[in-house]
């Protein structure tokens, strides 16, 4: 098994500086391996629990929802599993609900235009006690209280978005 790079600082930094110096081609074949097997075993999870895309008509386009359900090993990286749920459901955004947490990750797929803020805005106006967390061009994370104790909430918050769906017109 290879260590995790988090155990060894020095191995941490040489292959951050390579990274950021745009040195991919340079790391050790065994990181590289286990990227790729990490990347994997995300498509893979991806594809087991993504779930069916919701219709939604924006800007007289038809778009689509789709959301996923992030176990907790993988919540570091739920933008990139995100990624992998658009890809696998063909949907242009993606709603990602992080397990045991009251955490949402709403993003969209890269080029697709939208105002993700004013979307998420709407839901928190709501949703007393929700609020946003981060925020970036592509992407908004949401705290919901009471999203781990009532299944049931993430199917509302979904109607709450497509009834707001007019709200991603900037």
């Amino acid at each position: 098994m290879i260590p995790w790079l988090r155990d060894d600082p020095e191995a941490l930094a040489q292959a951050a500086g390579l990274l950021a110096a745009e040195r991919p081609g340079e790391l050790a074949p065994s990181l590289v391996e286990r990227a790729d097997r990490l990347e994997s075993d995300a498509r893979k999870m991806v594809a087991a629990r993504v779930g069916e895309p919701v219709s939604f008509a924006e800007r007289h386009l038809e778009r689509h929802l789709v959301t996923l359900e992030v176990p907790a090993q993988w919540h570091p990286f739920w933008a990139e599993v995100g990624e992998a749920a658009l890809d696998e459901a063909g949907a242009e955004f993606c709603l990602c609900a992080l397990t045991d947490r009251p955490v949402l990750a709403l993003s969209r797929r890269e080029g697709v235009r939208g105002d993700l803020s004013g979307w998420a805005r709407y839901v928190t106006d709501l949703l007393p006690g929700s609020a946003v967390v981060d925020q970036t061009a592509d992407a908004v994370v949401l705290c919901v209280p009471g999203l781990s104790d009532q299944p049931a909430f993430k199917d509302d918050i979904v109607r709450l978005l497509i009834e707001g769906a007019h709200l991603l017109e900037s």
